[in-house]
């Protein structure tokens, strides 16, 4: 994994105190987490997944360590340096576990 540009850093830096702010303010049981990971249930291999930005609503889904379940909302940041993975492998992780959660009616 390549480590993220100072632009990419930035953005996330950017992002973060706004969405956790908003969420703040709606008084909810959400959280927003930086780099957090979490696990896909494909059958094998298990896959891990770092979205730059997911919010979990539900704490359920949470260990100490990571989350077990599709996160509720993520945010990738598009890099140059390597945009197929994040717009081709990791989006087509997230679409495949959405089916598989939705197919399990998660």
């Amino acid at each position: 994994m390549v480590s993220p540009s100072q632009i990419h850093q930035s953005i996330l830096l950017e992002l973060c105190p706004l969405l956790n702010s908003y969420v703040k303010s709606q008084n909810g049981n959400c959280k927003v987490f930086l780099h957090h990971q979490y696990k896909t249930f494909q059958s094998p291999p298990l896959t891990i997944v770092l979205p730059d930005i997911m919010i979990i609503c539900n704490k359920e889904k949470l260990d100490k360590n990571q989350c077990n379940d599709a996160p509720d909302f993520i945010i990738e940041i598009v890099t140059l340096v390597n945009p197929s993975d994040d717009c081709i492998r990791k989006e087509n992780l997230f679409i495949s576990f959405l089916e598989i959660a939705n197919s399990l009616n998660i």
